[in-house]
């Protein structure tokens, strides 16, 4: 009788771990275009945000309530319309009949009686819904009627429109006796920048924005909240005032560019007398072309600067008008002989957008890399190799941007570090970067006991589009 061979896991025994799969970074090629429209099936207030595959975005948009000629319809015709066309589009609410947090101007429709000045009053439910808040008297008169009043906060309830009565209840005020005050509130709806705000807590998934109802002061106030957005972000926006291609510097152009504003690209087109109405819509076609060009496939870099923007008419521009231009860093849209293109291709403060763009991708590759390193691999320790396998995921990065041809090698022009870092101004920098950072023996006692790595120096030469070329031809007349 043969007896059963002996398992063969009494030699080799071996064990299978499941790593979970790296989370992927996030790649910046979204826009969302955002406007007032209440469609029946659309954007809320509770829902602010709708993503939808672009290519079928206009039939999902008629289908929700939208109309042909809903601005945000037009805008999304215009995103779409670009070569390659983004894969997907947000569509956002500007919610009209909210409540912001400051609700602003306010009446006294009743004053009520026995107040005294300084008492906060604490705001109902009031209709149509869903308001809380306070209020602050700030002077009476015999009788303790209120005459003024001031906002202290408000909720953002919803379904509101200018004027409408809110009825208060007292808190915490100093007479127990006081009663009767009804307010009006008359500054309601969201402006283009609390829609903005709002619809980036709802969501940070989006990379371009783009406002149906912006106007030139709201894409000053947007420009700043854009500066500091977290995710990082970038606001379009087109105006057609006339004093931007001139010498003023009172011109929203003018405004963001001597604010050295890197998250607003600022475009300048009109309608040519009603003749060329989708150029209304040139800050949603210039957004739809950076996020339909930004694939994140292989070579996939790319500058503005000649491209092409599909649905928008060149605008007639003179040598001057296109010098003041560009001058601001104001993009436009013009032919050049024969020739329709986009120029120059620039944020506010002159930088490429396609730098600030590729920029982004490497910020996020960087960040996620280290992020999924210490997951998988657990902590970095305090030594060389800890720092060694931070500066490898640095570098991973890199050469993932590296990939997309973003970068090119060539003479480091920046800052120059102390030995032992090998960086100086006249380097060259084969690949198009270097990562590097001081010795780990170095590391001061109060970052050790805050247990951070030495900091990580990456310099990067990012590839740039020429917006110019000169030729020479030298005439020899006969042999």
């Amino acid at each position: 009788m043969s007896a059963a061979p002996l398992p063969i896991s009494d030699i080799v025994n071996v064990t299978v771990l499941l790593t979970p799969a790296a989370i992927a970074a996030p790649f910046p090629n979204q826009g969302a275009v955002v406007g007032t429209t209440v469609a029946s099936t659309g954007p809320t207030h509770a829902n602010r945000m709708i993503q939808l595959p672009t290519a079928t975005a206009a039939t999902a948009m008629i289908a929700m309530g939208y109309s042909l000629t809903s601005p945000e319809y037009l805008a999304v015709q215009r995103y779409a319309a670009q070569i390659p066309q983004p894969q997907y589009v947000w569509i956002g609410l500007q919610d009209l009949t909210s409540l912001s947090d400051a609700a602003g101007a306010t009446v006294i429709d009743v004053p009520g009686t026995n107040y005294t000045q300084g008492d906060i009053v604490a705001v109902s439910q009031g209709s149509p819904a869903n308001i809380t808040g306070e209020i602050e008297i700030l002077t009476v008169s015999a009788g303790g009627i209120p005459t003024s009043i001031a906002v202290l906060v408000l909720n953002n309830g919803t379904g509101y429109s200018p004027a409408t009565g809110l009825a208060t209840v007292h808190v915490s005020v100093t007479n127990p006796a006081a009663a009767g005050l009804t307010i009006s509130l008359t500054a309601v709806g969201e402006s283009p920048l609390d829609a903005l705000t709002n619809n980036r807590v709802f969501s940070n998934v989006w990379y371009g924005y783009y406002s149906t109802t912006a106007a030139d002061a709201d894409a000053k106030v947007m420009a700043a909240f854009a500066q500091s957005a977290s995710p990082v972000m970038k606001f379009y926006y087109n105006s057609s005032t006339s004093t931007i291609p001139t010498f003023s510097t009172s011109d929203v152009a003018s405004y963001c560019d001597a604010n050295n504003y890197d998250r607003i690209e600022i475009g300048y087109a009109t309608t040519q007398g009603g003749n060329a109405p989708n150029n209304a819509y040139w800050g949603a076609a210039s957004m739809g072309m950076e996020m339909g060009l930004n694939t994140g496939l292989p070579n996939s870099w790319f500058a503005k600067f000649g491209q092409t923007l599909v649905g928008i008419t060149p605008e007639p521009l003179s040598e001057s008008q296109k010098g003041y231009l560009v001058s601001k860093n104001c993009n436009f849209y013009a032919n050049f002989g024969p020739f329709p293109m986009f120029y120059s291709g620039v944020m506010s403060d002159g930088v490429a957008s396609s730098v600030i763009l590729f920029d982004d991708v490497l910020v996020y590759q960087i960040q996620y890399n280290i992020m999924n390193d210490i997951k998988e691999n657990g902590a970095y320790t305090l030594d060389d190799p800890g720092e060694q396998r931070a500066i490898h995921q640095v570098n991973l990065a890199c050469q993932a941007v590296d990939v997309l041809g973003a970068l090119d090698s060539g003479i480091w022009m920046g800052p120059s570090f102390q030995p032992p870092l090998n960086l100086v101004n006249g380097q060259y920098i084969p690949g198009g970067y270097l990562t590097q950072a001081l010795p780990m023996a170095l590391l001061s006692q109060s970052a050790r006991a805050a247990r951070a790595l030495q900091p990580i120096i990456c310099a990067i030469i990012q590839k740039e589009g020429a917006i110019s070329v000169q030729v020479g031809v030298y005439v020899q007349q006969g042999a």
